[in-house]
């Protein structure tokens, strides 16, 4: 079991399941998924560490290369609304016409390596960029 989790403790675990990952400017952890086939622009999955309230985990994700157009942003708020409806990992909304999404972990209570490997850092990632992929299908 593990508790307040660390960025340094958090870092060990996205390398042991082969995220590649690094502290940016801000001091957040961030993972890129790079464009493919399936969605063609960099995302920037981010981890931070609250400092207020000690082990609590926020994670959000963005493209910084995918623009809408002013006529495009209610479809952008409809798919939003459409993952939010049908997604229980991560809330998705809209902001300055960019589409992004964010999840949640608190470790200031024991929690397994397993649950924060599996249920928090896989399926956030996974449910980050399967959101980002369906902006465009």
């Amino acid at each position: 079991m593990v508790k307040n989790v660390s960025k340094i403790e958090f870092r060990s675990y996205l390398d042991e399941i082969g995220f590649p990952n690094k502290i940016d400017s801000d001091g957040d952890v961030s993972v890129i998924f790079n464009a493919d086939n399936d969605f063609g622009h960099d995302v920037y999955m981010f981890f931070r560490f609250s400092e207020e309230n000690q082990g609590k985990i926020s994670a959000f994700a963005v493209a910084p290369d995918f623009k809408i157009n002013d006529d495009e942003v209610a479809h952008l708020l409809i798919k939003c609304n459409e993952w939010n409806a049908n997604s229980s990992i991560g809330i998705a909304y809209c902001v300055n016409k960019q589409p992004r999404i964010s999840n949640v972990v608190f470790t200031d209570e024991p929690v397994s390596e397993s649950f924060l490997k599996e249920n928090f850092i896989k399926l956030t990632l996974q449910s980050f960029w399967k959101f980002f992929c369906s902006l465009v299908n």
